[in-house]
């Protein structure tokens, strides 16, 4: 089990976050983006439009996905690293084939 990370580990990782997380709303343009959940390990944006949510993974260099078929709507989870930091994008499910 991974040992909880310092107060001073938990700073330092919320500015970095937050200093990654204005370069991204500034390389995307804030009117794409609805919200953001800032944490000092990782970034979960929420796009204005889900359908523009793949365009914003494409953009911040994102590959891997987890699609969802659990929830109504269905949705595709995007996710990789961006300057050391885990960043997550919600997009509208995408259509896959068998």
């Amino acid at each position: 089990m991974e040992a909880a990370l310092s107060h001073q580990q938990t700073l330092v990782g919320l500015s970095t976050a937050l200093d990654v997380v204005v370069e991204l709303v500034d390389l995307v343009g804030a009117e794409k983006v609805a919200g953001c959940v800032v944490r000092p390990d990782n970034i979960h944006i929420q796009p204005s439009e889900l359908q523009d949510g793949d365009e914003i993974a494409q953009r911040l260099g994102l590959r891997s996905t987890l699609d969802s078929y659990s929830s109504t709507p269905g949705f595709t989870d995007w996710c990789g690293q961006v300057k050391g930091v885990e960043v997550h994008v919600r997009s509208a499910l995408r259509r896959t084939t068998a």
